[in-house]
C-alpha cells in the first residue's frame, strides 16, 4: 500500500511538473528567507550572552533624574570604586577606557583603534577565555598587557610562548604581554585586540589622561560595568545608586556639572539593541528586527499559502481518479494519506533543497551583513520548531482540505464532471489572492521607500563638504600634536592640496558635550562642543555668516575660551547671528575660562540625520586635538596625492605610519545600518513578490485550465484575442483594484510611522506607494494576457471534443 502510494505520488508529481515546480520553488524561496531572516534575529538576540554571569553584568548609564531613564553610556572612571564600597549588592566592577595607540615590536608597528585600559578584575567580571597567562594576575601591574590570538599573531607570529614579550606604546610605554586570549565572540556589543592595565593610567603620557580624566565624577570617559552580588535585587541597587553623583561629588561642582544627572544601569544583555548615546562602535536596532522577522513570517505565510491554494485547485484535476478511487471503496482517510505523501514528499524537498542553498549563500550573506553566522542555528530552538510547525501546518492543509474539498462529492457526480457549484466558490481563495497582492504592494513600496531615504541622507547636503578630504589620526598623541605646523607647513606647499587643519573629530563623529555659562546667565548648560584648529572651516567649506573664523594673527585666538557656533545655538538664545557676536561663553561656568563668542557658522549636520541639528560650539581646544584633515583641490589625482603626502609625513614622523582614511566614509557610516536594512529588506521583498507572482501564475494557469471549454466556445462565437482577455482578466484585476485600495492606506502609515524616526525625511511618498500599485496591476494584466494567449492557441474542436 504504501508503496503504491509514493508511486502514485511521484506520477502525480511528473505529470503536472509545472505545478510542482511552482509549489517547490515557493517553497524553496519561503523557507530560504525564512531561515536566512531567523538567522539574523536569532543572531542579534544573542548578543553578550555568552558571558556566564551575564544576569549579573549592568553598565553603568547617565541620564536625567527628571527624565528617570538613561542616556548616555559613558560615565567616570571614579564612580565604579566608589559605588562598589558605598553601596551593597556590588561584587566587583570593570572599566573600559578606549585609546586608540601606536602599537610596536621591532619594525612591526600600527595605530590600533581597538586599544583599551581595563582594570585587573575584567576576567571576573567577563568570561573572556586566556589560553596563556593567568586571568587573575594578567593586568594587576602598570604596563601590562592581554592580547588577542589575533593581535598576538599579528605582531609574533603566534599565540604561544609570547609572554615577556615587550611592546612600544605611543613611542612613550614600553608594555610586558601578560596574557594571550581568545578573540573576542562576534556576538560581543564590544570588541578589542589589545587590554592594558589601568594601573597605567596615572603615567599616561597625555596629561588629560592621567589627571582629571581618572578622578572627576565629571569627566565622562569610560565604559564602565557592575557585576552584582549573587543575591542582589538589581531593581534595589538601581534605586539606591540613582542619586550617588549628587550625594558623593563636590557640591559646587555638581550644581555646575552635574544638575539633575543620575545614575542607572542597563542589563548586558539589553545593550546591542538598545544603544545608548556614546556606544563604542554602532549597535543593532530593536525596530529594524521587529520588521525583518514580520517580513520573515510573511514570507513563510505565503509561500505555504500559496502551496495549499495550488495543491487545493490542483486536486480540481484529480477528480476523476478521486471519484474512481471512491467507487472502489476507498475512505477520506485513505484520500488524505495519498495526499498527506504527497505533499510530505514536497515539503521534505523543498526543505532540503533551501537548507542547501542557504549553506551555499551563508558566506556571501555573512559578508553582507558582517556577521558570523553559522547554518547549525536553524536546528536549535525555536527556530527549528517554528519551520517544522510551519511545514507540518502547511503539509496537513494542503493535504486534508483537497480531500474532505473533492471529497464531499458523490463519485457519480465527480466521475460526470458535475462539481462546477463546488469549482465556483472561491470567496478564500479570492482573500488569499488580494492578501498575495496587499503583501507584494507593501513590500514593494517601503523598499522603495527605505532605498529612497537612504539616498536622500547620503545626497543632502549637510552645510559642509567631506568630499576630497583625508583624515589622518593623531589620537591625541602630544608627540605628534607638538610638530603638526611642520607638517601643515610643507603639506601647504603641495599644489595638490588646499587646505589642511587639526581637530578633535570629522564630521560623523559623536560630539560629547561640556557644561559651560553663556552670557553671564546664572544656569550652566551642557552643549556639544569640539576642538577645532586654524583653517577647520575653510577645510570642510563650512559658510561663516557672523563674526569671523578663528585667526592665527590673533594671539588671544590660541589661549582664550574664544568660540563659534551655529545658528542654531544662537537662535536658542534668541539671538540672531550678529547679536551672538561678543557674547560671553565661560567653559566650566566657574569663571575661571572665560572668553567670547567671535563667530556664527550656518547651520551643518555633523552627525545623523536621523535627528536635528543641535546647538553646538567650536573652539580653539589643542587638548581636544586628535585627528588632522587635508582638502585636496578638484584637479588633485587621488594616488598621487595621497603618495606625496605620505612623503611630508614621513619627513616629519619618520616612524608613525600614515594611516589615513577619507572622510565621507565617517558620515556614510552613520548610514550602514539603515543601508544594510534596506538591502535585506529589498532583497527579502523581492523574493516574497517572486512567491507571489508563482503563486498568481499558477492560480491564472489553473483557472484557464478549468475555462478551456469556455474559451473554446467563445472562440467558435467570434471572440478575438482582447474579447477574451478582457472576459478573463476581469476577475483578477478586480481583486487587484481590492488589494490597492488596502494596500495604499496601509502603505503611508507604515511609511510615515518609519520615517517619523528621521529629522529630515524624503518628500513625495505617495509617488513611491502608488507605482508598486500601478506595477502590480500591469504584472498581473500582461502575465493573464500571456496565459490567455497561449490558451486561445489551442483549436476549439480539440477542446470542445474532450471531457
Amino acid at each position: 500500500m504504501l508503496r503504491n502510494h509514493l508511486v502514485v505520488a511521484l506520477r502525480h508529481l511528473l505529470r503536472n511538473g509545472l505545478y510542482s515546480g511552482l509549489n517547490i520553488f515557493g517553497l524553496v524561496a519561503g523557507i530560504l528567507c525564512f531561515s536566512l531572516i531567523t538567522l539574523y534575529i536569532t543572531h542579534e538576540l544573542d548578543y553578550d550572552t555568552y558571558h556566564e554571569k551575564k544576569n549579573r553584568i549592568y553598565r553603568l548609564a547617565l541620564g536625567r533624574l527628571a527624565e528617570n531613564t538613561p542616556g548616555s553610556c559613558v560615565s567616570a572612571g571614579v564612580m565604579p570604586g566608589v559605588l562598589k564600597e558605598e553601596y551593597a549588592g556590588i561584587e566587583n566592577y570593570a572599566r573600559f577606557r578606549k585609546l586608540p595607540s601606536l602599537v610596536a615590536f621591532n619594525d612591526n608597528s600600527n595605530f590600533e583603534e581597538n586599544f583599551f585600559f581595563t582594570d585587573s578584575t575584567v576576567f571576573d567580571v567577563f568570561s573572556f577565555t586566556m589560553v596563556d597567562g593567568n586571568p587573575n594576575t594578567a593586568l594587576t601591574d602598570p604596563y601590562s598587557i592581554v592580547l588577542t590570538e589575533s593581535a598576538a599573531i599579528k605582531y609574533f607570529g603566534k599565540t604561544e610562548n609570547v609572554l615577556g614579550q615587550l611592546l612600544l606604546v605611543d613611542d612613550a610605554m614600553t608594555f610586558k604581554v601578560t596574557g594571550v586570549m581568545k578573540d573576542v565572540p562576534g556576538n560581543s556589543h564590544l570588541s578589542f585586540d589589545l587590554l592594558a592595565s589601568a594601573a597605567t593610567l596615572p603615567m599616561h603620557p597625555q596629561e588629560h589622561v592621567r589627571t582629571y580624566q581618572l578622578t572627576g565624577w565629571y569627566s565622562h570617559y569610560f565604559h564602565n560595568y557592575l557585576l552584582l552580588d549573587e543575591n542582589a535585587d538589581p531593581a534595589v541597587v538601581a534605586e539606591n545608586i540613582k542619586t550617588a553623583a549628587k550625594l558623593h561629588s563636590n557640591p559646587e561642582e555638581y550644581e555646575l556639572y552635574g544638575t539633575n544627572m543620575g545614575l542607572f544601569l542597563q542589563p548586558l544583555t539589553d545593550i546591542h539593541l538598545n544603544p545608548l548615546f556614546g556606544e563604542i562602535e554602532p549597535q543593532g536596532d530593536r525596530s529594524i528586527l521587529a520588521v525583518l522577522a514580520v517580513v520573515a513570517i510573511i514570507i513563510l505565510l505565503l509561500a505555504c499559502v500559496n502551496f495549499t491554494n495550488i495543491n487545493t485547485t490542483l486536486s480540481m484535476l484529480r477528480r476523476r481518479e478521486i471519484g474512481m478511487r471512491k467507487m472502489l471503496g476507498a475512505r477520506k482517510i485513505q484520500l488524505t494519506l495519498q495526499f498527506l505523501g504527497e505533499t510530505a514528499i514536497v515539503t521534505l524537498l523543498s526543505f532540503a533543497i533551501s537548507i542547501t542553498i542557504a549553506w551555499i549563500v551563508l558566506p556571501s550573506f555573512n559578508s553582507f551583513t558582517g556577521k558570523d553566522l553559522s547554518l547549525r542555528m536553524i536546528f536549535t530552538f525555536p527556530t527549528f520548531g517554528i519551520l517544522a510547525g510551519a511545514m507540518l501546518l502547511t503539509a496537513v492543509i494542503a493535504s486534508f482540505y483537497p480531500a474532505i474539498f473533492v471529497g464531499r462529492f458523490a463519485p457519480v457526480a465527480i466521475l460526470r464532471g458535475d462539481v462546477s457549484k463546488g469549482k465556483r466558490k472561491l470567496g478564500l481563495r479570492k482573500s488569499i489572492i488580494v492578501l498575495q497582492f496587499v503583501v507584494s504592494i507593501v513590500l514593494v513600496a517601503g523598499s522603495l521607500i527605505i532605498s529612497s531615504q537612504v539616498d536622500h541622507m547620503l545626497r543632502y547636503d549637510l552645510g559642509l563638504k567631506t568630499d576630497r578630504v583625508l583624515a589622518v589620526p593623531t589620537h591625541g598623541d602630544p608627540a605628534i600634536n607638538k610638530r603638526l605646523h611642520l607638517f601643515f607647513d610643507r603639506a601647504n606647499q603641495l599644489p595638490q592640496v588646499e587646505g589642511s587643519a587639526v581637530s578633535e573629530l570629522v564630521p560623523g563623529e559623536t560630539i560629547f558635550g561640556i557644561v559651560a555659562r553663556i552670557d553671564n546667565k546664572e544656569e550652566t548648560r551642557n552643549f556639544p562642543t569640539m576642538g577645532i584648529g586654524f583653517g577647520y572651516l575653510d577645510t570642510y567649506k563650512m559658510k561663516l555668516i557672523a563674526g569671523r573664523d578663528f585667526d592665527p594673527a590673533q594671539p588671544l585666538d590660541s589661549v582664550l575660551e574664544r568660540v563659534i557656533v551655529n545658528e542654531t545655538f544662537a537662535a536658542r538664545h534668541g539671538w540672531t547671528p550678529q547679536e551672538a557676536i561678543g557674547k560671553t561663553y565661560d567653559a566650566g561656568g566657574d569663571g575661571q575660562n572665560v572668553g567670547e563668542i567671535v563667530g556664527v557658522v550656518k547651520d551643518f549636520n555633523f552627525t545623523s540625520l536621523k535627528a536635528g541639528v543641535a546647538p553646538v560650539v567650536m573652539g580653539n581646544f589643542p587638548y581636544f586635538y586628535s585627528v588632522v584633515s587635508i582638502r585636496l583641490n578638484d584637479n588633485a589625482t587621488l594616488d598621487a596625492s595621497i603618495t606625496e603626502l605620505e612623503k611630508v609625513w614621513h619627513s616629519v614622523y619618520p616612524t608613525r605610519p600614515f594611516d589615513f582614511r577619507f572622510a565621507d566614509d565617517s558620515v556614510q557610516k552613520q548610514y550602514q545600518a539603515e543601508k544594510k536594512f534596506g538591502t535585506l529588506f529589498s532583497l527579502f521583498s523581492t523574493l516574497a513578490i517572486f512567491i507571489g507572482v508563482l503563486g498568481l501564475f499558477g492560480m491564472v494557469s489553473l483557472d484557464l485550465s478549468f475555462r478551456t471549454k469556455e474559451i473554446g466556445i467563445r472562440k467558435v462565437l467570434g471572440a478575438g484575442m482582447n474579447s477574451l482577455v478582457n472576459v478573463l482578466s476581469k476577475d483578477f484585476l478586480r481583486l487587484v483594484l481590492v488589494a490597492v485600495a488596502v494596500s495604499l492606506p496601509l502603505s503611508w502609515w507604515l511609511a510615515n510611522k518609519w520615517l517619523s524616526g528621521f529629522a529630515y525625511k524624503v518628500e513625495s511618498i505617495w509617488v513611491l506607494i502608488i507605482v508598486p500599485a500601478v506595477l502590480i496591476f500591469v504584472m498581473t494584466f500582461v502575465l493573464i494576457g500571456l496565459q490567455t494567449f497561449k490558451a486561445s492557441l489551442q483549436n476549439p474542436a480539440d477542446v470542445l471534443r474532450c471531457d
